[in-house]
């Protein structure tokens, strides 16, 4: 009597185990988009402090004979101009800029002028651990009075 030949197949077992593999798998690959994500957003954050700080230099450039010549640069409107709208930044971007002395010359000081430093600091509330990061950027003004006390030439 002539046996018939058994079909060879996947068992269940080995179908289950290769779908486990799959599955692990995937999950990984969504862990990394997941990071990939987190990293963009950051790097988000970093380039919008930097245009922040940035925006503050560049809000002194027109007013520096002005300020030369002893006005206070930073008032309440300046400073208040600074803080974003809360619903629209989930951020949470603050800028600190310290007292600077635009009057010292630095063609009559031994030393070279001071950078005037602006730090941006941001705390992303959408983040679970919420760490506070920091932006500094230092900036120098040239002296535009060229000695003469009445102002800008």
């Amino acid at each position: 009597m002539v046996q018939p030949q058994r079909l060879h197949g996947f068992s269940l077992v080995e179908v289950l185990v290769a779908i486990l593999l799959v599955a692990i798998g995937l999950l990984g690959l969504a862990a990394a988009q997941v990071k990939t994500l987190q990293y963009a957003s950051s790097s988000l954050q970093q380039t919008v402090a930097s245009i922040q700080a940035q925006n503050v230099i560049e809000r002194l450039w027109p007013e520096l004979c002005r300020l030369q010549q002893g006005s206070q640069p930073f008032d309440e409107d300046f400073t208040a101009s600074l803080k974003p709208d809360a619903e629209l930044d989930p951020v949470g971007y603050s800028a600190t800029v310290p007292a600077y002395d635009f009057s010292a010359s630095p063609l009559t000081a031994a030393a070279a002028q001071p950078l005037l430093s602006v730090t941006i600091r941001w705390t992303d509330r959408r983040q679970r651990d919420q760490s506070s990061e920091q932006l500094d950027i230092a900036a120098g003004f040239p002296w535009l009075r060229n000695g003469n006390p009445a102002g800008c030439l």
